[in-house]
């Protein structure tokens, strides 16, 4: 597990552009009560990893949007950060297996979101990366 804090160096760390919010001592289920977020359009995130799978997890609420996901410089998926109430630590996106090695996985703000939502939001909380042994998380 790597939360979304970790931005000190190491094999994975996050690394942010934009004009991210970086939000503290929330103790209401998000992974060492931090969550990093932002609504501009282009602002990204990303985050280099060996393994052979990352999960990503993130703060859903009434102000969420999408965020395309682009993983090994391949467009994917557009995870939805919107729900009608505050869910933190969700599931957004999971990627398919990978050949072990390197990888680079980045989320950027889309500025789109649901009718229903108040905002556009990208809210991350932290990824799980599984390593190439069964079974093993780094």
């Amino acid at each position: 597990m790597v939360d979304d804090s970790n931005v000190r160096g190491g094999a994975a760390q996050f690394r942010y552009f934009g004009h991210w919010e970086h939000a503290s001592r929330h103790d209401d289920g998000r992974s060492l009560g931090t969550s990093s977020r932002s609504f501009h359009v282009g602002d990204e995130v990303a985050i280099s990893f060996v393994g052979t799978r990352v999960r990503v997890y993130g703060v859903r609420g009434v102000r969420g949007g999408y965020g395309a996901v682009t993983l090994d410089g391949r467009s994917g998926s557009l995870p939805d950060f919107y729900a009608p109430a505050l869910r933190p630590g969700v599931l957004v996106y999971e990627s398919p297996v990978l050949l072990s090695g390197p990888h680079t996985l980045s989320i950027t703000v889309t500025g789109r979101h649901e009718p229903a939502s108040r905002g556009a939001y990208v809210n991350i909380d932290h990824v799980a990366i599984t390593s190439a042994a069964p079974g093993r998380m780094q």
